[in-house]
């Protein structure tokens, strides 16, 4: 808002002490005073200010210029004479300071620093502005008490309001006053300038988290301070999502401060947000991090929970809806526990059925152990949480398994026993002096070879427990083989035996043929009488000589084996069709069923003995009556030759149809002669 101007006398001018010059009076087109410039001996010119008041109208002034005349001299004697008129134009002041409060600086920590300026600032500086003749520019620095920082370069009032967010983290320190200057200008020339302060606040502190395996419902956040921040109380605002805000003084030592949560929610994520402040509430950076609450730890394992055997064990564990359980099993190598588990299982709660219950109890066998070995399970739960599996702090218990165990006997399809019948126990230690025995189930057999490659055909083996656990034996039990049945010759029946089967079944029919022509002729034949019997001639009819009874004599069988009877019926009329004719005769046909021999001579015909119930038929074993048909009685003339055949002619039957003979028969299919005694008559039957 000041300008500078300067009176200049002429050089030549009568300086003695009637002409001196006390001052030059210098006036606006206005006729406005601007400056009384008092003159002194030894000099020509003199400099003068002047600065535009902040009267109604100033900026008009400001920008437009001033028109400079000097409008009177005033000499010491001769008194005050007036110019001619002469102008100059051209005088400008520079631009006034912004005020004091046209902006307000802020800053976080050590680093981000923001200004705020005064609504309507742009457009007071707009009120002395001249396009092209007039433009006010603003630069601005920044400084460290007298040392500059840094300097930025002038901007128009637009382009200066424009940025308001700074970082400069790399120029300032923590807990440091700094001073901004922004000074105004023309191209005619400087302006005012205005300053203002502000401060830094503490280095980001950084933020820990417990270990989230310890609790799923505990937490603890520990806040760590910069090196810069010294230990002591120190202001801390905090926020624990869901929880809200709070702001309470904290005492750091060795830069250290805990806040502790102990209400937390399992399976869910938190964040926490911390900020230091000064004394004069100058905030650090602000801090966030995040942490997930884990599931819920699983109850201790007990020992009864357990139930070890020398190849396995077996844990109850109590599930959870959402929840897998983890099971790592840990093999001690006699100095230490390995450090990657042998085992790694999951369980997780098995669906409802019927009522849904929040935990249900799991019985999780463990098996493939090393008998008499040392274990540890470690059983932890894990559960998700924004996609990320979180694990809970495992439970421990150390186990030793069993040498030996019976039913890992039995589950090998085997019954152990021990000596005399002792009581078998559940478990057992190393003792190589216990001998077990162990049987196959009923028809199976050892699988033991013996020396030609075949079975042995054992049923039992014996075992003894070891540190190493059972010793080796053979299982499991095999079937008994099965003999390989006879080798079948060729694919198919050779032509022999073909033929011989056709022949078979010819002469079978041929005899069949033969059996029903014999049946016909007995009941129906050519002369014959209503109960069978030959009515035509036959030279036998003259024969009265009677056969004397004998003795049937019987011929043993080869091997002392006894006749079977046979009783033939060769017909049977209807009951009183022939009440007055004789019964129909039966032949009675003795065969030897075990006899091999088949060499012998013909078969002897024998009449029974004398005596005998006329209606009976005695057997060759016994003489008891038997209520057996009597044979009748046969006549032989002995004188006589072969016997005449020819009256069997036409199909007569001549003497079968009336007779029953006692026949031996052996195995032998040929044909079986008769032998009656006294006479030399065969017949083949």
């Amino acid at each position: 808002m000041k300008f500078k101007g300067s009176v200049t006398l002429p050089s030549d001018r009568d300086d003695t002490d009637d002409f001196a010059i006390e001052n030059v009076v210098v006036k606006d087109g206005a006729d406005t005073l601007i400056s009384t410039v008092a003159t002194s001996s030894g000099k020509n010119s003199w400099d003068f200010e002047y600065e535009i008041p902040k009267t109604t109208g100033w900026e008009d002034k400001l920008k437009a210029g001033y028109t400079l005349t000097a409008k009177t001299i005033k000499y010491a004697k001769k008194g005050e004479i007036t110019l001619p008129a002469a102008t100059v134009t051209g005088f400008y002041a520079g631009p006034p300071a912004l005020d004091s409060d046209a902006v307000t600086i802020s800053v976080v920590g050590k680093k981000d620093v923001t200004f705020k300026f005064k609504a309507g600032l742009d457009a007071a500086v707009a009120k002395y502005t001249e396009a092209g003749k007039y433009d006010p520019v603003f630069a601005m620095k920044v400084l460290l008490g007298a040392k500059d920082i840094k300097s930025f370069t002038a901007k128009t009032i637009t382009a200066l309001m424009g940025e308001t967010k700074y970082d400069w983290g790399a120029l300032l320190e923590p807990l440091k006053e700094y001073t901004v200057k922004i000074t105004s200008s023309v191209a005619q020339g400087a302006g005012g300038e205005m300053s203002t302060t502000f401060k830094t606040g503490n280095e980001a502190p950084t933020l820990s988290f417990s270990d989230a395996t310890v609790s799923s419902t505990a937490r603890d956040v520990t806040i760590t301070l910069a090196a810069s921040t010294a230990d002591g109380d120190i202001k801390v605002k905090y926020t624990l999502s869901t929880k809200g805000d709070k702001t309470e003084t904290k005492k750091f030592t060795d830069k250290k401060t805990t806040i502790s949560y102990t209400d937390l929610t399992p399976l869910t994520a938190y964040t926490f947000t911390v900020v230091l402040l000064t004394s004069d509430d100058v905030p650090s950076q602000t801090v966030t991090g995040s942490f997930s609450q884990g599931p819920t730890k699983p109850k201790a394992i007990e020992t009864t929970a357990l139930t070890i055997t020398d190849k396995s064990v077996s844990i109850k564990v109590d599930t959870a809806d959402g929840i897998t359980y983890r099971i790592k099993v840990y093999e001690h190598d006699g100095t230490k526990f390995g450090d990657a588990p042998v085992q790694n299982i999951e369980v997780t709660k098995p669906a409802a059925k019927r009522r849904k219950r929040s935990t249900v109890v799991v019985d999780k066998k463990i098996e493939n152990l090393k008998p008499n070995t040392k274990y540890k399970i470690e059983l932890s739960s894990e559960g998700l949480v924004g996609g990320v599996k979180l694990a809970s702090n495992p439970v421990s218990y150390e186990f030793t398994t069993y040498a030996c165990d019976s039913q890992t006997l039995r589950d090998t399809n085997v019954t152990p026993s021990l000596p005399n019948n002792a009581a078998l126990a559940v478990h057992y230690n190393p003792d190589e002096n216990v001998v077990f025995t162990l049987t196959c189930p009923k028809d199976l057999i050892v699988n033991e070879k013996d020396g030609a490659g075949g079975l042995t055909m054992k049923t039992t083996q014996t075992t003894v427990c070891t540190t190493a656990g059972w010793k080796t034996y053979i299982h499991p039990c095999v079937a008994k083989p099965v003999p390989a049945p006879a080798p079948v010759k060729g694919d198919g029946l050779t032509g022999g035996e073909i033929a011989g089967i056709v022949v078979g079944v010819l002469l079978f029919i041929l005899i069949l043929v033969i059996l029903v022509c014999c049946c016909c002729c007995r009941r129906g034949g050519g002369g014959g009488t209503e109960n069978g019997t030959s009515q035509k001639y036959s030279p036998r009819d003259n024969e009265k000589q009677e056969v004397p009874a004998e003795e049937p004599v019987e011929e043993p069988a080869a091997d002392g084996t006894e006749l079977k009877e046979v009783v033939v019926t060769t017909e049977s009329p209807p009951e009183n069709e022939y009440d007055n004719v004789d019964p129909p005769p039966q032949d009675v046909v003795y065969v030897n069923m075990n006899a091999e021999d088949s060499g012998t001579d013909g078969k002897k015909l024998e009449t029974p003995e004398s005596g005998t119930d006329s209606n009976k038929l005695e057997t060759s074993e016994s003489g008891t009556d038997s209520n057996k048909l009597e044979a009748p009685e046969l006549e032989f003339d002995n004188n006589l030759g072969e016997p005449d055949i020819g009256a069997k002619e036409n199909g007569d039957n001549v003497s079968m149809g009336s007779q029953t003979q006692k026949v031996e028969l052996g195995d032998e299919e040929e044909a079986v002669e008769a032998a009656v005694p006294g006479a030399t008559a065969e017949e083949k039957v």
